[in-house]
């Protein structure tokens, strides 16, 4: 072997060890991405599920303002309570298909 070939194949072993260093980096990146996708999509979940129950909060909070409210409010928190009967019946419906 001569001295250029031996040039050569320490020069291939090199390359092919940054290859592998560079590979274990990428690989090693990648998991905590996948860990980081992981808490996002948990904490994406939370905060639908913190929104949904914020929302039939405020539902609950207009119909109970709309009661306090006088005579002619009645009529539109009447209103609005038939309206909501009539999603749920809808939701049932869907429910039982």
């Amino acid at each position: 072997m001569t001295n250029e070939d031996r040039l050569l194949l320490n020069e291939l072993r090199n390359n092919i060890n940054r290859l592998f260093q560079q590979f274990n980096e990428v690989e090693t990146s990648q998991r905590m991405l996948v860990e980081e996708i992981t808490l996002l999509k948990q904490e994406v979940s939370r905060l639908k599920n913190e929104k949904e129950a914020l929302y039939r909060k405020n539902e609950k909070l207009k119909i109970a303002n709309l009661m306090l409210a006088g005579k002619d409010e009645n009529r539109l928190a009447k209103k609005r309570l038939n309206t909501i009967v009539r999603e749920i019946d809808k939701c049932i419906a869907l429910l039982n298909k």
